[in-house]
């Protein structure tokens, strides 16, 4: 439903955009790594059966697999983690001008989350669950993707 013909043109894109989408709806949701590996082996499977056998390293499915719309004016995929890391590090230097001091280090993973939190609360009625040990950084990432996302 987000993705345009303007910014999808090729079957790669569209394919990344589906398995990113399959990972937020299904594998966000997983809580061990038996079970997370499992959903990955099967969703390699069901893309070898319906684009072909691929080469993992030679696909556009390699990681990370980010898709933002806080980058550009589409939502699309981000190709640097470098590039997502400048923007967000903008982000939370704009917050921190404008709000209470946020000192957060972006790291990857944390950068995925704030990713992950912004697409959630874009969608119309989206909600989360954010589930974590106290002092993990999940309130401190919730405020910047909502800042980053206007609201």
């Amino acid at each position: 439903m987000r993705s345009t013909p303007q910014v999808f043109k090729t079957s790669t894109q569209i394919s990344r955009l589906w398995m990113h989408e399959v990972r937020r709806v299904f594998e966000d949701r997983f809580i061990n790594n038996e079970d997370l590996n499992l959903f990955r082996t099967i969703l390699k499977d069901s893309i070898s059966k319906t684009i072909g056998d691929f080469n993992e390293k030679d696909t556009p499915f390699t990681e990370p697999i980010v898709f933002t719309s806080f980058m550009n004016e589409y939502y699309q995929s981000t190709e640097e983690m470098t590039d997502v890391r400048r923007v967000m590090k903008e982000k939370l230097d704009e917050y921190n001008d404008m709000k209470a001091q946020m000192n957060l280090v972006l790291f990857d993973q944390a950068i995925e989350h704030v990713c992950r939190i912004a697409r959630i609360i874009q969608l119309p009625g989206g909600n989360a669950l954010l589930v974590g040990v106290g002092g993990s950084g999940k309130q401190s990432l919730a405020r910047l993707a909502t800042f980053i996302v206007g609201f």
